[in-house]
């Protein structure tokens, strides 16, 4: 293994299995991302990967090191204000204008409050998953009772139609308040506003 080997943040799971941060970047990019952009109606042009990765690659580096509850937040708190851009994209909604009116701080209390802990829980459910499932196939015992290894409802969506709901209910067509959704929800924990991502995607 040598120095090389555990460069990044890993997570170390119950029952002595050891995840890297490529890993779960790997499973972030190909799984999470582009299955949460379908299950929200995100056309995947307006939050192309190769952009969005070095915020989510960021979020993951500064979670505590193996602490997985850090890790869910740091991504919730990236993936939220990404997939809110992607959502106002699609929706022809100008980012480059900062709208301003009564109903924008409502909507992000709604996003930040509401929306952030329905993300947090299917993520979380989506790591149980596949985190069982990498446990199986090197031959360790799971290390999370009670995650099964076929996807809920057969499908992705099954780990965030709670979130997925909430989201598509905030982004109505026709809402008159998204303009300044995406100036305002910055990422200050992390350290990325979202002026940032804007001008990145």
């Amino acid at each position: 293994g040598g120095a090389g080997c555990c460069k990044g943040h890993g997570v170390n799971l119950p029952g002595g299995l050891m995840m890297g941060h490529g890993d779960i970047m790997g499973f972030i990019l190909k799984g999470i991302v582009p299955n949460l952009i379908k299950s929200l109606g995100i056309n995947p042009s307006a939050l192309p990967i190769k952009k969005s990765a070095p915020i989510i690659s960021k979020a993951l580096s500064l979670a505590k090191k193996g602490d997985i509850p850090s890790i869910i937040n740091n991504l919730t708190k990236v993936l939220l204000p990404l997939l809110t851009h992607g959502k106002l994209k699609t929706m022809g909604v100008n980012l480059s204008k900062s709208a301003s009116g009564s109903g924008i701080t409502d909507v992000l209390h709604k996003v930040k409050n509401n929306l952030a802990q329905k993300l947090a829980s299917g993520l979380f459910k989506a790591f149980k998953w596949y985190w069982n499932k990498s446990a199986k196939s090197q031959g360790h015992k799971q290390p999370f009772r009670g995650g099964g290894l076929t996807l809920p409802g057969g499908s992705w969506s099954g780990f965030w139609s709670g979130f997925s709901r909430g989201f598509k209910s905030v982004f109505k067509p026709g809402a008159k308040i998204l303009g300044g959704v995406a100036s305002a929800m910055g990422v200050p924990e992390v350290g990325i506003p979202l002026s940032v991502i804007s001008g990145m995607m």
